[in-house]
């Protein structure tokens, strides 16, 4: 085997160190901004709050402000006039006075108190209730025809020297306000700035990162390679594996390259245990296909999503250790297990993984050794799957339609063909439906053929939602659907095709336009006792469902000799 010299060894050694710590740096400076950055906005929040409530006092106090102009001026103006009119906006000012005092007025005074303290005056909130006793007395007063006196009191009197003080506390207050509602912009500027910069500085760490990412992974692919082209000269342990692929060149199902693998892996990996996984025809899950040397009470799980794999999102080796806070794979069910995954890909796609379980007890030389063979085990093994899945793709495409998945017209009539002598051997009903969608024409030329094959597809869809495992679903032609239905009479099949023609009209709330289908049945002995009969009444029913409006289901006319057996 190629051996790589000393100083490469050292290096790579020491490169894993290196980029590790590199790493660890790099995390700890994006850890750290994104806790800088939390905080400041947190403390902008905050300052906005307090502005918020700044603003919201100011308001309040504003209104105030004027309540108490509206009740001076209602009280000055029912004095000079008498007119009980103007008590009425006094009384609602001074309501509003009274719904601020336990609020904004008491604010007003902690705002104010050094300043009235060093004068002797009362807080705001008692000013206003004596004004509340002066005004009311004004009023009654005036009420009493003492007018000259109310007067007085309103213009000469402590009344107004305490609207002159209240007005005071209110300016000082707001100008107080101002300015520290200022301070908090300019505060909340700042903070802005800052968690901008960080998050600027921070994005340029995260591309640093980005960057030692890369740079780990294109180092390891050159590893991998090293490892293969050592691979290649070991002879002794090639031989086993150009027998594999040859032996893999004539399997013609999973089974045969299952039987395969597990012989070669038991010669090159003895008392290694293991499971292979291929990937299904949605192409969403790893279904395992295989599995050797099972040790107890560990279970290879049966499938494996490709989210919960490190190796399959990687696209390369992946080993599932037991050290503490080491990456490992969702799907790994036993914490004690420690696994070689080896995702399989062949013509640039993934169509497998092997899955290795390594003991506690191997040595690190010995894993590097156990995965160069399992890197030549995954190519062979992946070309023969990728062939066997291309079999298996030309021998659907023989017998199914590529749009709609469902079977093509050859095998339909081959299918219908047998089904009829079938049926009339076992004295047993055979229905055929006919489907044809309505003004395709029209749906291709308004919206596009790409929507009419999603249309055709969906309703392909829908259809073979709805049958039995025994019933042949096919596309007839264009947009012309058929479904064979053996065992069935007249009856059922009528009512399995007005369930189909609800569930393509449902297609229209989905795509927002008219969607729906017309649906001739027919059926033997009803109907026809041979094929071309059976499906030219299918299809002449078809045509009175078209001729009489569309999207309904019509029966094809019953023959003379099934109405004399009736």
């Amino acid at each position: 085997m190629t051996r790589i010299p000393p100083d490469q060894d050292l290096d790579d050694a020491n490169a894993p160190g290196r980029r590790l710590r590199s790493s660890t740096a790099i995390i700890v400076l994006v850890l750290v901004m994104i806790v800088t950055q939390m905080a400041g906005f947190i403390y902008t929040q905050r300052l906005q709050n307090e502005l918020y409530q700044l603003r919201f006092d100011t308001r309040e106090l504003r209104i105030a402000q004027q309540a108490l102009v509206d009740a001076e001026a209602g009280v000055k103006d029912y004095v000079a006039t008498r007119d009980t009119g103007f008590l009425q906006s006094y009384f609602v000012a001074v309501s509003l006075l009274d719904s601020k005092r336990d609020g904004v007025l008491r604010n007003l005074d902690s705002v104010a108190n050094q300043y009235e303290a060093e004068r002797g005056r009362r807080p705001s909130y008692v000013a206003i209730e004596r004004l509340h006793a002066r005004w009311r007395e004004a009023i009654r007063l005036t009420r009493d025809g003492n007018i000259d006196r109310a007067r007085d009191m309103l213009t000469t009197g402590d009344a107004r020297r305490m609207v002159v003080e209240v007005r005071a506390a209110m300016s000082r207050f707001l100008d107080e306000k101002g300015r520290v509602g200022a301070l908090y912009e300019e505060r909340i500027n700042l903070a802005t700035n800052i968690v901008m910069v960080l998050q600027v500085v921070g994005g340029a760490l995260a591309v640093v990162g980005l960057f030692f990412g890369f740079r780990a992974i294109a180092a390891e692919t050159r590893r991998r390679r090293t490892l293969m082209v050592e691979a290649v000269k070991a002879r002794e342990q090639v031989e086993h594996l150009f027998s594999m692929t040859s032996k893999l060149q004539s399997a013609s199902t999973y089974d045969d390259a299952n039987e395969v693998l597990r012989a070669t892996v038991n010669r090159l990996l003895p008392g290694i245990s293991g499971s292979l996984y291929i990937l299904n025809n949605s192409r969403d899950r790893l279904e395992l296909s295989t599995s050797w040397n099972p040790v107890e009470g560990i279970e290879p799980p049966e499938s494996v999503a490709p989210s919960d794999c490190w190796a399959l999102k990687l696209g390369k080796t992946q080993v599932n250790s037991r050290d503490p806070g080491a990456l490992r794979c969702a799907h790994i069910q036993h914490a004690d297990a420690m696994t070689l995954e080896m995702p399989m890909v062949a013509r640039g796609e993934i169509n497998g993984m092997l899955c290795l379980l390594l003991r506690e007890e191997m040595s690190e030389r010995a894993i590097a050794e156990i995965t160069t063979i399992a890197t030549a085990l995954s190519d062979a093994v992946s070309l023969a799957l990728s062939n066997i899945q291309l079999r298996e793709k030309l021998r659907n495409q023989a017998l199914r339609d590529q749009l709609t998945g469902l079977y093509n017209r050859r095998y339909m009539e081959d299918m219908l063909d047998r089904l009829i002598h079938l049926a009339e051997r076992n004295q047993r009903p055979m229905a055929v439906i006919m489907v044809d969608l309505d003004n395709f024409k029209r749906l291709n030329d308004q919206h596009g053929h790409a929507m009419g094959d999603t249309v055709l597809r969906e309703a392909a869809a829908a259809i073979a939602a709805s049958l039995r495992q025994s019933d042949i679903a096919c596309r007839y032609g264009g947009e012309e659907l058929i479904v064979l239905l053996p065992d069935c009479d007249m009856v059922d099949a009528a009512a399995k095709a007005e369930q189909l023609r609800q569930r393509i009209e449902a297609l229209s709330q989905i795509h927002g336009m008219p969607i729906s289908a017309s649906f001739g049945v027919a059926a033997t002995p009803e109907s026809a006792s041979a094929v071309s009969q059976l499906l030219a009444a299918a299809d002449a029913a078809l045509y009175d469902a078209k001729r009489h409006g569309r999207n309904r289901v019509e029966l094809a006319s019953r023959r003379p000799t099934a109405l004399a057996a009736e």
